[in-house]
């Protein structure tokens, strides 16, 4: 073969190879990212009520405020996202609860319309609160309902307040109401019915009606000027909030079994804090109603231990009973590091000041963080990063036992025998550690994920093992066995690009060859 002709194939191999490759790799892009076509819909409403409390205090006074009003929504589904806007209007209360008479109450009305962004599972909203606080709404569409909870802040005072709504489709049919159960109630509490989150509302617009108050400086109420004239003593009527379907897959809340309970702890502290701060906790994957249902069946009859403690294994696979660790697994201490999170504490109803230097991590102690991440040092050298919208539960951070609600979590382990749980109304998942690196989110819908990047890790649901390894994923769904582990670099894009890369070095093998023939 000529020279001449063997230099054109060559290019010819080339320049079809390059084309093939370039094909495989846009085939796995466009399969692995081509969004679900959504056929945009026009405006649709929804309106309902909202009702909630919280406590804000400063180094003098604290108040009880106490929030009620309704909730109109008017948004548009379309294939990018939702669009559209929420108005709340409503008034919210301030009660004094503790301190000197000069700390005086508030009472004002609001009216606040603001733009409404995200998707149908993860709405988003907020506006201005007082002088300085602000108001952080999220919602999803559940049903023919909006369900959600707004969450008011106020950088000059400690605490905060959690409001839940829920609003159905103007015109829809009713949904239907959940089954009735046998399970005890809780102790009457202000714990909300709704099965999704709460949502915290309404901007507070000063009363004009109300005469004026003497100042009292850095004692006046969250709400703005203190009034000692405004109306104070029994805070309005809460509005009742209608109930909604549970979130899709959740299975029923009805009926709580113990032994999700029991799993979850065995410690009077934890329940105690859960029931102080329960409008906390609450998700559409993990509903107040379930763990008011929990505080109640301790109340009526205490358990002891903590389910999976007294199942861990040494590394001779010897199991150590009584909820003890192994005895070669030393007890560490935790330092809660960063100053933002809602720190919140066993008997105590006013979440906890974290200070300068950290503030130690004890059993039963729990971090929420809001828009900002936190982190957790442990003496024997781990560390946990907790992200935005996370909330965890020291169990027991000396045995290393948490409790993950929500939210994602990255751990960089140093020591043995650490156990994570996230509990499910349809089933436990626990995660395992021997000192690794990886990471534990609940996804959309309660499932849970965990990358590993570093050693291995043991997943276990409905009684089910399943190890998984560096470099691997897994998503478990509560209730039901774990799946085989995937590579976490597995996507559709990575599979092409491999084989493009495959294909490119043949073809460069092959010219090659064909140069020395062509010189032989």
């Amino acid at each position: 073969m000529q020279p001449r002709h063997m230099r054109r194939m060559a290019r010819w191999l080339i320049e079809g190879g390059i084309a093939a490759a370039v094909t495989l790799a846009l085939t796995g892009v466009l399969a692995g990212t081509r969004p679900h076509a959504v056929e945009a819909q026009s405006a649709r409403t929804f309106s309902g009520s909202f009702g909630g409390s919280g406590t804000f205090s400063n180094s003098t006074c604290t108040w009880r405020t106490t929030y009620s009003g309704t909730v109109t929504l008017t948004l548009t589904f379309g294939a990018s996202g939702v669009t559209g806007t929420a108005r709340h209007r409503g008034s919210y209360q301030d009660v004094l609860t503790n301190g000197p008479a000069e700390c005086g109450g508030d009472f004002n009305a609001f009216d606040e319309a603001v733009a409404v962004s995200g998707t149908a599972q993860a709405l988003t909203w907020g506006f201005g609160h007082g002088n300085a606080g602000r108001v952080a709404v999220t919602g999803s569409l559940i049903g023919n309902a909006i369900v959600g909870r707004g969450v008011t802040t106020d950088p000059e005072y400690s605490g905060s307040a959690v409001i839940p709504f829920t609003a159905p489709e103007v015109g829809a049919p009713s949904p239907p109401a959940p089954a009735p159960t046998s399970t005890p109630t809780a102790a009457p509490t202000s714990v909300p019915t709704t099965v999704p989150t709460a949502v915290r509302t309404a901007a507070p617009t000063a009363s004009a009606a109300a005469p004026a108050a003497p100042s009292a400086g850095a004692n006046a109420a969250p709400s703005g000027t203190p009034n000692a004239n405004a109306p104070v003593g029994v805070a309005p009527a809460l509005p009742t909030v209608p109930t909604v379907p549970p979130p899709k897959d959740a299975g029923s809340t009805a009926t709580v079994k113990r032994e999700l309970c029991q799993a979850i702890s065995g410690d009077a502290g934890v329940w105690q804090m859960i029931e102080d701060h329960v409008g906390e906790w609450t998700s559409d994957e993990m509903p107040s109603s379930v763990l008011a249902a929990c505080v109640a069946q301790y109340r009526a009859q205490p358990w002891t231990g903590d389910g999976q403690l007294d199942t861990l294994k040494d590394d001779k696979g010897t199991q150590q009973g009584n909820g003890q660790p192994p005895a070669d697994n030393p007890p560490v201490k935790a330092t809660l590091e960063t100053l933002t999170p809602l720190f919140l504490r066993p008997g105590e109803k006013v979440p906890a000041t974290v200070p300068a230097g950290g503030a130690p991590l004890g059993k039963g102690d729990a971090i929420i963080t809001k828009g900002e991440p936190a982190t957790v040092r442990f003496s024997d050298g781990s560390r946990i990063d907790l992200g935005p919208k996370t909330a965890l539960i020291a169990a027991d951070p000396e045995k290393k036992s948490l409790i993950q609600m929500r939210g994602r979590m990255f751990m960089d382990i140093k020591s043995r025998n650490w156990v994570i749980r996230v509990p499910d109304p349809r089933g436990m998942v626990s995660v395992s550690v021997r000192g690794t690196q990886f990471s534990t989110e609940v996804i959309e819908g309660g499932s849970v994920k965990v990358e590993v990047n570093e050693g291995t890790v043991e997943v276990t649901s409905a009684g089910k093992t399943v190890a998984v390894s560096a470099g691997s994923a897994i998503i478990v769904q509560p209730g039901q066995a774990p799946p085989t582990p995937k590579s976490a670099g597995g996507t559709p894009l990575a599979l092409y690009g491999g084989i493009a890369a495959a294909v490119l070095a043949l073809i460069a093998a092959g010219v090659f060859l064909m140069r020395r023939r062509g010189r032989a």
